[in-house]
């Protein structure tokens, strides 16, 4: 198992490096994901001008290790405990030009398949999840189904947990009254224009 990540890390790596000769770029931006460290670290290898950023106020495991090859750490939000504090620059988090248009809320709520009058709370935790902030929309939800509130929560999980939350609804009943629950949502906007609340 660990060979067959390590002979992946080389091949990305590899594949990497023919980028950097190809294109010859005055800088590689990396944005976290595992796919970004062999292509910063292959530009730290050409002597390429290295960056990464990070949205989230915890670094990710690969930018954290990314930081070490990087020249400079943007970051969306103050990090707490900073490792890089002397190559840190608070620089915000770029958005998409469609948050910039909002779609309105029948609509997105009719795309989700939720209740259109229904209060609706979108509940997550950043791109991996947070295992408190899923329990407490699932404790949040079972009181609602318990003493039938009229709420209707959308939840994003982050991949770690997706499965057991998934299954607590579904135990519970929820995700056929009041919950629409996903790992990962790619067109965030929609999600914001469905919420009255978000979390």
């Amino acid at each position: 198992r660990h060979a067959v990540f390590f002979w992946k890390l080389a091949a990305s790596i590899f594949y990497s490096l023919r980028i950097i000769r190809d294109f010859e770029p005055e800088a590689v931006l990396g944005a976290g994901s595992y796919v970004a460290f062999p292509l910063v670290f292959s530009a730290r290898l050409k002597k390429v001008r290295t960056l990464i950023h990070e949205s989230n106020s915890v670094l990710g495991i690969y930018n954290y290790i990314s930081g070490f090859f990087a020249d400079a750490v943007l970051t969306g939000l103050p990090l707490k405990n900073d490792p890089f504090p002397h190559k840190s620059n608070l620089a915000g988090t770029p958005l998409r030009e469609i948050f910039f248009s909002e779609t309105p809320k029948d609509e997105a709520r009719k795309k989700l398949g939720l209740k259109p009058d229904a209060f609706t709370l979108l509940v997550f935790g950043g791109s991996q999840g947070s295992k408190n902030i899923n329990e407490a929309a699932y404790r949040l939800v079972l009181d609602a189904v318990t003493e039938k509130k009229k709420i209707q929560l959308i939840h994003l999980t982050g991949g770690k947990n997706y499965a057991e939350i998934k299954a607590k609804y579904e135990a519970i009943g929820a995700d056929r009254d009041c919950v629409k629950v996903y790992d990962y949502y790619e067109n965030m906007n929609e999600l914001y224009s469905a919420a009255d609340l978000v979390i």
